[in-house]
């Protein structure tokens, strides 16, 4: 009677011990790199945890991006800014292409007034109508290359046949800047500094 207790005992561990596993299969990975615990949710791409740390701005780190493919054209107004080149309150043309997106990856071009990137690789990341594209490239001013780190994240409306696409835009210099027109200003002074946006923009084919 003992024995047939004991057994019982175990089968129900066993089956215990089974559904934990499968539960942990179904979430990817125990914790692991899936903070939420969501499916197909891994965490902010490293080194932009600083910027997606600012309260205005929501990184979305889901890895089920929506399409993004198209051009996107509208107006973006500096609300913080801690660089010389933009002054809060002012407006400028904001214009986003994505020409390629392949998953989580993307390229294409992105204009903020003066400051123009050449996307080549970016990490895209989001889930249904909302998302995130987290991209690091230069931008050459006057013979001058100043990397920039920056996060564009935001949310698709679509009503009747027109996509909007409306969120928030946080750069930041980074330490890597060179060139024969680099000032000392701006070698010394512009790493860490940067500035958020908001943005609203049409989406054409």
């Amino acid at each position: 009677m003992i024995e047939q207790f004991g057994a019982r005992e175990e089968s129900t561990m066993n089956r215990t011990l089974w559904t934990a596993a499968l539960s942990c299969l179904s979430v990817l990975a125990c914790g692991g790199n899936n903070p939420t615990g969501k499916p197909g949710t891994t965490s902010v791409p490293g080194g932009y945890e600083t910027l997606c740390d600012q309260k205005t701005v929501t990184c979305q780190t889901a890895a089920i991006p929506p399409n993004l493919k198209g051009t996107y054209n509208g107006t973006g107004s500096a609300v913080a800014t801690s660089n010389e080149n933009w002054l809060v309150g002012d407006s400028y043309d904001f214009t986003a292409v994505i020409t390629t997106q392949n998953g989580e990856t993307g390229a294409g071009t992105f204009d903020l007034g003066s400051l123009h990137l050449d996307i080549k690789q970016a990490t895209i990341r989001g889930d249904a109508s909302q998302f995130t594209i987290y991209d690091t490239d230069a931008y050459v001013d006057s013979n001058c290359s100043l990397e920039v780190r920056v996060v564009i994240t935001g949310t698709l409306t679509t009503v009747a046949s027109t996509t909007t696409a409306a969120g928030q835009v946080v750069l930041e210099f980074t330490t890597n800047i060179q060139g024969t027109g680099c000032t000392q200003d701006q070698i010394n002074n512009y790493p860490g500094t940067g500035a958020t946006f908001t943005y609203t923009a049409t989406r054409t084919p």
